[in-house]
């Protein structure tokens, strides 16, 4: 806080919660920084992102700068194969035409029998 770093890009953020969320989100950034546009005399301001170097800097107290603290997150894990056996469920191609349609939230019990040895809770079904 209280230092101007140089090198940023600006955001189109117009809060600072909004430009700590555009950084928070997108893990090559690594500083962000916000300064009120209403409070600067020279009318500037406003949110600027980077990959976290603020070695070129000058001292302003009118500035609010945060670094990432943590590495960012590794790579994903590889997505499955797509599912291309049309046999399967999972396959785009399946053919699901004999299923039946249910409204939802269903609740499959409701479909039972009536039997007074069946739990009680359930309705007897």
């Amino acid at each position: 806080s209280g230092t101007q770093c140089y090198n940023l890009a600006p955001s189109a953020a117009a809060s600072m919660d909004e430009c700590a969320a555009s950084c928070c989100l997108d893990y090559s950034c690594g500083l962000w920084q916000w300064q009120d546009p209403a409070t600067n005399p020279t009318g500037g301001g406003g949110c600027w992102v980077g990959p976290g170097d603020c070695s070129q800097n000058v001292s302003n107290p009118l500035w609010a700068s945060f670094v990432r603290t943590g590495p960012p997150p590794g790579p994903p894990p590889p997505s499955a194969a797509p599912c291309t056996d049309a046999s399967k469920p999972c396959a785009k191609d399946f053919d699901d035409s004999a299923w039946r349609a249910l409204n939802v939230p269903h609740d499959f019990i409701v479909e039972g029998v009536a039997n007074p040895a069946c739990d009680r809770g359930h309705g007897y079904l």
